[in-house]
Protein backbone atom coordinates (compact mmCIF):
# COMPACT_ATOMS: atom_id res chain seq x y z
CA UNK A 1 0.00 0.00 0.00
CA UNK A 2 1.08 3.40 -1.12
CA UNK A 3 3.23 5.18 2.17
CA UNK A 4 2.49 8.61 0.76
CA UNK A 5 -0.65 10.53 1.94
CA UNK A 6 -2.87 9.63 -1.58
CA UNK A 7 -4.90 6.40 -1.64
CA UNK A 8 -7.99 4.94 -3.93
CA UNK A 9 -10.70 3.68 -2.73
CA UNK A 10 -13.20 1.79 -4.99
CA UNK A 11 -14.97 -1.48 -5.36
CA UNK A 12 -12.12 -3.08 -7.38
CA UNK A 13 -11.24 -6.69 -5.39
CA UNK A 14 -7.60 -6.64 -6.14
CA UNK A 15 -7.76 -3.79 -3.69
CA UNK A 16 -5.69 -0.45 -4.07
CA UNK A 17 -3.69 0.26 -7.23
CA UNK A 18 -0.99 2.62 -6.21
CA UNK A 19 -0.88 6.41 -7.06
CA UNK A 20 2.48 7.22 -6.33
CA UNK A 21 4.45 7.84 -9.54
CA UNK A 22 6.61 6.05 -10.85
CA UNK A 23 7.52 3.18 -8.89
CA UNK A 24 4.02 2.63 -8.13
CA UNK A 25 2.37 -0.96 -8.85
CA UNK A 26 4.69 -3.81 -8.49
CA UNK A 27 1.98 -6.63 -9.00
CA UNK A 28 1.15 -8.85 -11.51
CA UNK A 29 -1.01 -7.60 -14.23
CA UNK A 30 -3.51 -9.72 -16.24
CA UNK A 31 -3.69 -10.46 -19.89
CA UNK A 32 -5.99 -7.96 -22.21
CA UNK A 33 -5.69 -5.35 -19.45
CA UNK A 34 -5.63 -2.00 -20.29
CA UNK A 35 -2.84 -0.24 -18.84
CA UNK A 36 -1.04 3.37 -19.02
CA UNK A 37 2.52 3.63 -19.88
CA UNK A 38 4.01 6.51 -17.78
CA UNK A 39 7.07 6.85 -20.30
CA UNK A 40 5.49 6.73 -23.39
CA UNK A 41 3.22 9.94 -23.13
CA UNK A 42 0.77 7.99 -20.69
CA UNK A 43 -0.13 6.20 -23.61
CA UNK A 44 -2.81 3.37 -23.06
CA UNK A 45 -1.89 -0.10 -23.99
CA UNK A 46 -3.20 -3.68 -23.53
CA UNK A 47 -1.20 -6.17 -21.78
CA UNK A 48 -0.04 -9.31 -23.79
CA UNK A 49 1.44 -10.68 -21.08
CA UNK A 50 5.33 -11.30 -19.18
CA UNK A 51 8.22 -11.02 -21.30
CA UNK A 52 9.97 -14.03 -22.61
CA UNK A 53 13.98 -14.89 -23.00
CA UNK A 54 16.12 -11.55 -22.91
CA UNK A 55 12.83 -9.64 -21.79
CA UNK A 56 12.34 -11.84 -18.92
CA UNK A 57 11.28 -9.82 -15.85
CA UNK A 58 9.38 -6.94 -18.19
CA UNK A 59 5.57 -7.27 -19.66
CA UNK A 60 4.81 -7.56 -23.31
CA UNK A 61 2.14 -4.58 -24.15
CA UNK A 62 0.73 -3.57 -27.95
CA UNK A 63 -0.28 -0.06 -28.55
CA UNK A 64 -3.44 0.95 -30.13
CA UNK A 65 -1.17 0.78 -33.74
CA UNK A 66 -0.29 -2.82 -33.35
CA UNK A 67 3.49 -2.39 -32.12
CA UNK A 68 4.78 -4.15 -29.26
CA UNK A 69 6.74 -2.93 -26.23
CA UNK A 70 7.92 -4.72 -23.68
CA UNK A 71 8.17 -2.16 -20.47
CA UNK A 72 9.31 -2.52 -16.46
CA UNK A 73 6.24 -2.81 -14.32
CA UNK A 74 6.77 0.03 -12.27
CA UNK A 75 6.34 2.45 -15.54
CA UNK A 76 2.81 0.69 -16.20
CA UNK A 77 -0.36 1.57 -14.13
CA UNK A 78 -3.35 0.61 -13.98
CA UNK A 79 -6.77 2.10 -15.65
CA UNK A 80 -8.90 2.82 -12.67
CA UNK A 81 -12.64 1.85 -13.46
CA UNK A 82 -15.17 3.11 -10.69
CA UNK A 83 -13.37 4.60 -7.99
CA UNK A 84 -12.49 7.47 -6.02
CA UNK A 85 -8.97 8.84 -5.70
CA UNK A 86 -7.82 11.66 -2.81
CA UNK A 87 -4.47 13.00 -2.81
CA UNK A 88 -2.80 15.55 -0.93
CA UNK A 89 0.24 16.06 -4.21
CA UNK A 90 -0.24 18.08 -7.11
CA UNK A 91 1.79 16.26 -8.92
CA UNK A 92 -0.10 12.92 -8.87
CA UNK A 93 -3.42 15.01 -9.09
CA UNK A 94 -2.20 16.46 -12.48
CA UNK A 95 -0.11 12.92 -13.14
CA UNK A 96 -3.28 11.12 -13.11
CA UNK A 97 -5.21 13.02 -15.99
CA UNK A 98 -2.93 10.16 -17.73
CA UNK A 99 -6.46 8.21 -16.64
CA UNK A 100 -8.62 10.10 -18.74
CA UNK A 101 -9.44 8.69 -22.47
CA UNK A 102 -10.88 10.07 -25.63
CA UNK A 103 -14.67 9.37 -24.96
CA UNK A 104 -14.76 11.02 -21.14
CA UNK A 105 -16.68 14.09 -20.97
CA UNK A 106 -14.95 15.86 -17.40
CA UNK A 107 -15.79 18.64 -15.04
CA UNK A 108 -13.24 19.98 -13.46
CA UNK A 109 -13.84 21.49 -10.03
CA UNK A 110 -11.42 24.42 -9.18
CA UNK A 111 -9.46 24.70 -12.35
CA UNK A 112 -7.41 27.60 -11.19
CA UNK A 113 -5.13 28.79 -14.11
CA UNK A 114 -5.92 25.70 -16.36
CA UNK A 115 -2.67 23.57 -15.39
CA UNK A 116 -4.49 20.42 -15.04
CA UNK A 117 -6.65 21.67 -17.57
CA UNK A 118 -4.09 21.86 -20.30
CA UNK A 119 -3.40 18.23 -19.59
CA UNK A 120 -6.58 17.25 -19.86
CA UNK A 121 -8.34 18.78 -23.35
CA UNK A 122 -5.57 16.89 -25.02
CA UNK A 123 -6.84 13.28 -23.62
CA UNK A 124 -10.77 13.77 -23.04
CA UNK A 125 -13.97 14.25 -25.70
CA UNK A 126 -15.31 17.73 -23.79
CA UNK A 127 -13.64 18.95 -20.92
CA UNK A 128 -16.17 22.15 -18.53
CA UNK A 129 -14.17 24.00 -15.83
CA UNK A 130 -14.99 25.90 -13.00
CA UNK A 131 -13.33 28.37 -11.02
CA UNK A 132 -14.90 31.19 -8.40
CA UNK A 133 -11.85 33.10 -8.92
CA UNK A 134 -12.72 35.72 -12.45
CA UNK A 135 -9.06 36.47 -12.84
CA UNK A 136 -7.66 32.46 -12.79
CA UNK A 137 -10.38 32.25 -15.56
CA UNK A 138 -9.55 35.04 -17.84
CA UNK A 139 -5.30 33.26 -17.08
CA UNK A 140 -7.18 29.82 -18.42
CA UNK A 141 -8.98 30.71 -20.53
CA UNK A 142 -5.98 32.30 -22.39
CA UNK A 143 -4.47 29.36 -22.16
CA UNK A 144 -6.28 26.46 -22.48
CA UNK A 145 -9.09 27.93 -25.66
CA UNK A 146 -10.46 24.10 -26.37
CA UNK A 147 -12.40 23.87 -22.32
CA UNK A 148 -15.41 25.25 -21.60
CA UNK A 149 -14.79 27.72 -18.75
CA UNK A 150 -17.67 28.67 -15.85
CA UNK A 151 -17.40 31.36 -12.70
CA UNK A 152 -18.68 28.85 -10.06
CA UNK A 153 -18.08 28.70 -6.62
CA UNK A 154 -19.48 25.23 -5.47
CA UNK A 155 -20.19 26.63 -2.12
CA UNK A 156 -23.28 28.22 -3.71
CA UNK A 157 -23.89 26.85 -6.79
CA UNK A 158 -26.14 23.68 -8.08
CA UNK A 159 -23.82 21.14 -9.96
CA UNK A 160 -26.23 18.53 -10.37
CA UNK A 161 -26.27 19.03 -14.36
CA UNK A 162 -22.70 19.57 -15.02
CA UNK A 163 -21.82 16.48 -12.99
CA UNK A 164 -24.53 14.07 -15.11
CA UNK A 165 -22.94 15.02 -17.97
CA UNK A 166 -19.61 14.26 -17.03
CA UNK A 167 -17.78 10.81 -16.69
CA UNK A 168 -14.90 11.96 -14.71
CA UNK A 169 -14.49 14.94 -11.77
CA UNK A 170 -11.63 16.13 -11.12
CA UNK A 171 -11.97 18.58 -7.92
CA UNK A 172 -8.70 20.81 -6.51
CA UNK A 173 -10.40 22.84 -3.50
CA UNK A 174 -6.96 24.33 -3.07
CA UNK A 175 -4.59 24.52 0.04
CA UNK A 176 -6.24 23.94 3.28
CA UNK A 177 -9.49 24.65 2.39
CA UNK A 178 -11.80 24.33 5.07
CA UNK A 179 -12.67 20.71 5.92
CA UNK A 180 -17.07 21.48 6.14
CA UNK A 181 -16.40 22.79 2.39
CA UNK A 182 -14.50 19.80 0.86
CA UNK A 183 -16.79 17.08 3.11
CA UNK A 184 -20.10 18.83 1.55
CA UNK A 185 -18.83 19.28 -2.41
CA UNK A 186 -17.55 15.32 -1.52
CA UNK A 187 -21.42 13.95 -0.16
CA UNK A 188 -22.80 16.10 -2.71
CA UNK A 189 -21.53 13.58 -5.64
CA UNK A 190 -22.12 10.81 -3.80
CA UNK A 191 -25.88 10.02 -5.70
CA UNK A 192 -23.75 10.28 -9.21
CA UNK A 193 -22.64 6.51 -9.21
CA UNK A 194 -22.44 6.76 -13.17
CA UNK A 195 -18.93 8.54 -12.24
CA UNK A 196 -16.03 6.21 -13.71
CA UNK A 197 -13.42 8.04 -11.65
CA UNK A 198 -13.34 10.91 -9.48
CA UNK A 199 -10.31 12.47 -8.45
CA UNK A 200 -9.40 14.60 -5.38
CA UNK A 201 -6.95 16.89 -4.30
CA UNK A 202 -6.99 18.12 -0.77
CA UNK A 203 -4.59 18.11 2.12
CA UNK A 204 -6.63 17.52 5.40
CA UNK A 205 -9.06 14.50 3.43
CA UNK A 206 -5.99 13.08 2.42
CA UNK A 207 -4.91 12.69 6.40
CA UNK A 208 -7.66 11.52 7.22
CA UNK A 209 -7.86 8.94 5.15
CA UNK A 210 -4.37 8.06 5.59
CA UNK A 211 -4.10 7.75 9.33
CA UNK A 212 -8.28 6.67 9.84
CA UNK A 213 -10.02 5.27 7.56
CA UNK A 214 -10.13 2.23 5.31
CA UNK A 215 -8.30 3.14 2.38
CA UNK A 216 -10.69 0.67 0.09
CA UNK A 217 -14.26 1.29 -0.04
CA UNK A 218 -16.97 1.64 -2.93
CA UNK A 219 -18.85 5.49 -3.83
CA UNK A 220 -22.05 4.39 -1.49
CA UNK A 221 -19.79 4.29 1.30
CA UNK A 222 -19.00 7.94 1.18
CA UNK A 223 -21.93 9.10 3.63
CA UNK A 224 -20.46 6.90 6.28
CA UNK A 225 -16.65 8.10 4.99
CA UNK A 226 -18.09 11.58 5.55
CA UNK A 227 -19.86 11.11 8.55
CA UNK A 228 -16.92 9.54 9.95
CA UNK A 229 -14.31 12.69 8.77
CA UNK A 230 -16.62 14.96 10.27
CA UNK A 231 -16.04 13.27 14.01
CA UNK A 232 -12.68 13.33 13.38
CA UNK A 233 -11.77 16.72 12.78
CA UNK A 234 -14.40 17.41 15.24
CA UNK A 235 -12.36 15.68 17.59
CA UNK A 236 -8.76 17.31 16.30
CA UNK A 237 -10.58 20.86 16.99
CA UNK A 238 -11.33 19.82 20.44
CA UNK A 239 -7.73 18.52 21.49
CA UNK A 240 -5.45 21.09 19.19
CA UNK A 241 -6.71 24.90 20.81
CA UNK A 242 -6.97 27.43 17.62
CA UNK A 243 -7.31 24.25 14.93
CA UNK A 244 -10.65 25.18 13.38
CA UNK A 245 -12.77 23.87 10.48
CA UNK A 246 -12.62 27.08 9.32
CA UNK A 247 -16.52 27.32 9.07
CA UNK A 248 -16.20 31.66 8.29
CA UNK A 249 -15.19 29.77 4.89
CA UNK A 250 -17.61 26.99 4.37
CA UNK A 251 -19.67 26.62 7.20
CA UNK A 252 -20.43 23.11 9.25
CA UNK A 253 -19.53 20.01 7.73
CA UNK A 254 -22.43 17.73 6.71
CA UNK A 255 -23.94 15.71 9.54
Amino acid sequence: RCREACCCFGSRPRGVEMVRFPEAEEGRLVAGETVISLKKRMASCVVDGPGVGEYEGRWRVRWANGRVYHARRRSLQRRYEGVVIITAKTSEYRALCAQVGPSDNVLEIGCSAGEATARLVKRAATVVALDKSEDMLLEARRKVPEATFLNRDVRTADLDDLVADADVVFCDLGGRLAMGHALTVLLNLRTHRHLRLLVFKSLELAAFVASAYDPVFTVSDLDDFSRRARAYFAARCAASPGWTLRRDHAGDPPA
